[in-house]
This record gives structure tokens, C-alpha cells and sequence, in this order.
């Protein structure tokens, strides 16, 4: 991830040119593991969560891309 940008809820993780080309790939691995998202402009990765969303789910969505980002080097 080189920045990450956004409003409110809608952040978007603008991902490096070598990140980029796996894009597709994080996006179908999140969603194997229960985490909607996409990739806009494939540039970035587009979390749009809903308004009720908690805590506890922000941190186990990031947790899962993390194991996600480790496990694509």
C-alpha cells in the first residue's frame, strides 16, 4: 500500500505499481474470507463499509488484510 485516501467511511488503499498487479488477487482473497471490497481505477483497494459498522469489524477487516498482504509477499 503506498497511501491510503478517502472521506469518512470511504477509504481507499491506493496500492504500489507491484501491488497493483495483484490487486485482482487480494480482492478474491478477501472475499474467500468473508470481507467485501473492490478495486478501483486498479489503483486501489475500495473499503465501503456501512454506517453501522463497529469497531471489532474494522479491526478483523484489517487483520484479514494483513494476513491477506503477508501471505501475497
Amino acid at each position: 500500500i503506498d497511501s491510503v485516501r478517502g472521506m469518512g467511511l470511504i477509504i481507499g488503499a491506493v496500492l504500489t505499481a507491484e501491488g497493483v498487479e495483484k490487486g485482482p488477487e487480494i480482492v478474491n482473497r478477501m472475499f474467500e474470507r468473508g470481507v467485501l471490497m473492490n478495486f478501483a481505477a486498479n489503483t486501489a483497494l475500495r473499503f465501503l463499509p456501512p454506517l453501522v459498522v463497529s469497531r471489532q469489524e474494522i479491526d478483523e477487516c484489517m487483520a484479514v488484510l494483513a494476513e491477506v498482504l503477508d501471505d501475497l509477499g
